[in-house]
């Protein structure tokens, strides 16, 4: 039976590339989601995203920003995909029992860039190709044009999650990812959204209004997560490891 793995399927071979290794320009599959005149930032946010994601360790597919039709912006990604098929959407109630830590880091990183649209078909699992995280286009100001007037606005609102209930996630852990959000993303912010801007995905003044955005969310995360959560108490923080002895994010 052919199994295909997360990535992207090679579809050709179409002419040898220059090297001293075997090495081909080629063909492959991938998983594009264009902007619209109704979502005309879902390339950025994507992107914005999948950059964050990467650093802090969290697993999404593979991706960038391409081009088509003109100069029209798409967000471009492997597929996960087994034996050709996408995986159905997990359990999440399952998946916060196998990853304690994990589901606790997707639900303080949805907090932090205010992802409103987290449910379980936007997550990915298969016990073969392990758990990942897709579809951020409604992070940050979402389908709104007026990038920093929305984001202005909704600095302080709280973000439900509709995959993970505050039962299923472990305070603790929770607290581990905001010290690891606060401590390890500065830098990455900057370039991220200086990488876009390069790629004209927003305005100075727009770059300018993310960045004041994720830094006032960062230095509130506590309560922040603590009201999207339902919490009554305020998250702790915590020096210890971020990952649980016996934890596999991967299989």
């Amino acid at each position: 039976m052919r199994v295909r793995r997360p990535g992207i399927e090679i579809i050709s071979l179409d002419a040898p590339g220059d090297g001293s290794n075997d090495t081909w320009w080629g063909s492959g599959r991938v998983f594009v989601k264009p902007s619209t005149p109704e979502h005309p930032h879902l390339a950025l946010n994507e992107l914005v995203a999948a950059r964050l994601a990467t650093v802090l360790g969290l697993p999404v597919p593979m991706g960038d920003v391409g081009h088509y039709d003109g100069d029209r912006a798409a967000w471009v990604s492997a597929q996960i995909a087994l034996q050709g098929q996408d995986v159905a959407p997990p359990d999440p109630a399952s998946l916060a029992t196998i990853f304690p830590v994990l589901t606790a880091g997707i639900v303080v990183f949805d907090v932090w860039l205010h992802n409103v649209d987290r449910h379980e078909e936007n997550l990915l699992y298969h016990p073969s190709l392990g758990l990942w995280l897709i579809d951020h286009d409604q992070c940050l100001a979402g389908s709104q044009e007026d990038i920093a007037t929305t984001l202005s606005g909704s600095r302080d609102h709280s973000t439900p999650s509709y995959a993970f209930v505050s039962d299923q996630v472990i305070q603790a852990h929770a607290g581990e990812w905001i010290e690891r959000i606060q401590r390890h993303t500065d830098a990455a912010v900057s370039r991220t959204v200086q990488d876009a801007r390069d790629r004209r995905l927003l305005t100075a003044d727009q770059g300018a209004a993310v960045l004041t955005f994720l830094s006032y969310r960062r230095r509130n995360l506590g309560a922040l997560v603590q009201r999207s959560m339902g919490w009554p108490s305020p998250v702790p923080q915590t020096n210890d490891s971020d990952a649980q002895e016996g934890e596999t994010l991967w299989p």
